[in-house]
């Protein structure tokens, strides 16, 4: 499955503000004045070539090299549930956010840096520090690639406020159910934390700094439904 972009999306069309669903969730719409083929500019970003050095280079040949690098290098390498791929990926989201924020200087009070920090120890193996500086190194090298797809997801799809935490969440459902449109991929895995890492950005700077947890429960549940059975068939986080 390659990723493309909505098909039946119109740009002059508003769309609603869909509530979460417990099962598989149906295609997320967003709030009003926000044009669905905004939000294939995500899944755009798997597919544009680079032709030139002015343009940008094919995401699948980013994700191979992520891949290979997130399956042979580092990782856990015995047999592993969903479960604990669930775990590790709250415990990789929690590390990750905590790692942006502060180097961003997003820090606020409210923001719970501590809880932030127990959810990160939800996976403690060995190799989780190293796995997460691998991520971030990943996450770094797509952000340059794209600098300005994620440095905020809401300005990217013209929303000025996160007026709640509902928003945010199905804000975070659209924008992942359109990165794994396709295959599940590790380039598209991370992709995801990029995604999340610009939308926590996006939660301190409108003034909800307590959103942030959210967004790891919200990985959580996404990697449990769509992405958890894929890691656990490559062997984990790491293959041996």
């Amino acid at each position: 499955m390659a990723i493309s972009p909505t098909a039946n999306g119109s740009a002059n069309r508003p769309m609603t503000l869909a509530p979460p669903s417990i099962g598989r969730p149906r295609k997320y719409s967003l709030p009003v004045i926000y044009p669905r083929p905004s939000l294939s500019v995500y899944a755009n970003a798997a597919e544009t070539t680079k032709e030139s050095l002015s343009r940008r280079r094919k995401f699948s040949q980013v994700g191979q090299v992520m891949g290979h690098r997130l399956s042979t290098t580092i990782g856990w390498r015995s047999p592993i549930s969903q479960h604990d791929v669930v775990n590790q990926a709250k415990s990789l989201c929690g590390r990750y956010l905590r790692a942006k924020l502060r180097s961003c200087s997003a820090v606020h009070k409210k923001l719970g840096l501590q809880r932030l920090k127990s959810v990160s120890n939800l996976a403690c193996g060995s190799n989780t520090a190293e796995i997460a500086n691998e991520l971030r190194l990943l996450t770094n090298e797509l952000e340059n690639l794209h600098p300005k797809l994620f440095q905020s997801v809401a300005s990217n799809l013209g929303l000025h406020n996160l007026p709640s935490e509902a928003m945010v969440h199905n804000l975070f459902a659209a924008v992942a159910e359109e990165i794994f449109r396709g295959d599940v991929t590790w380039g598209r895995i991370v992709a995801l934390f990029a995604m999340t890492g610009a939308l926590a950005m996006d939660c301190v700077k409108s003034g909800h700094p307590e959103y942030v947890l959210g967004l790891v429960q919200r990985m959580g549940i996404f990697v449990e439904k769509d992405v958890a059975a894929w890691i656990c068939q490559q062997g984990g986080w790491v293959s041996t």
